[in-house]
């Protein structure tokens, strides 16, 4: 719950700050990737509950976004993301939980727009860094620090204030060094 009130309480002391600072912000290379990258802070939360696990992951970041010249429609995304995850075991073994750091790099579609809503699809891969982990196993297994996934989801913009994630993950890879308990998950995120 206070992982929850903090990041409600930095989405809104942001989102205040954005709104003093745009207009003396708009002049400059790097106040408008400073603009871009205040605009696109978002947090959510990721779920799924399968046979064997049932997850439970809170993240928070930003994202750059950058539309391609030739096809303004579309654009690429790199970001850069905190998050703290809770993994329920169902097969008798031990509970943990993980800290990390993620990466991840979209290339998106923007496939409706007028001006008050806007629905944009993307697709692309994560780079996942595991900075801490509460796992423990008497098999000598250990959490594998790199991860990888990949994603595809949708962005729906309501009035240039808000923005709704949806997204799907998987991660082809194991969390574990047996390259044991491959996973994925459901994420939903709001933004400013």
């Amino acid at each position: 719950m206070k992982k929850i009130l903090l990041i409600l309480f930095v989405l809104l002391f942001v989102n205040n700050i954005q709104a003093q600072s745009a207009e003396q912000k708009k002049n400059s290379e790097f106040g408008r990737i400073v603009l871009t990258l205040v605009r696109n802070l978002n947090a959510g939360y990721s779920f799924n509950n399968t046979t064997n696990y049932r997850l439970s992951s809170y993240h928070a970041g930003t994202n750059y976004t950058q539309p391609f010249k030739r096809l303004p429609a579309a654009n690429w995304q790199l970001g850069a993301y905190a998050r703290w995850s809770d993994y329920q075991m169902k097969n008798g073994k031990p509970d943990f939980s993980t800290t990390s750091v993620s990466v991840p790099f979209r290339i998106g579609y923007r496939v409706y727009a007028d001006d008050n809503l806007s629905l944009r699809i993307n697709f692309g891969p994560t780079y996942e860094y595991v900075l801490q982990d509460t796992f423990s196993s008497s098999e000598g297994n250990r959490i594998q620090r790199s991860q990888l996934s990949l994603s595809a989801g949708a962005v729906l913009s309501i009035a240039n204030i808000t923005r709704l994630y949806v997204s799907y993950e998987y991660y082809p890879i194991g969390l574990l060094s047996n390259g044991d308990f491959k996973r994925s998950s459901f994420n939903f995120s709001i933004g400013l």
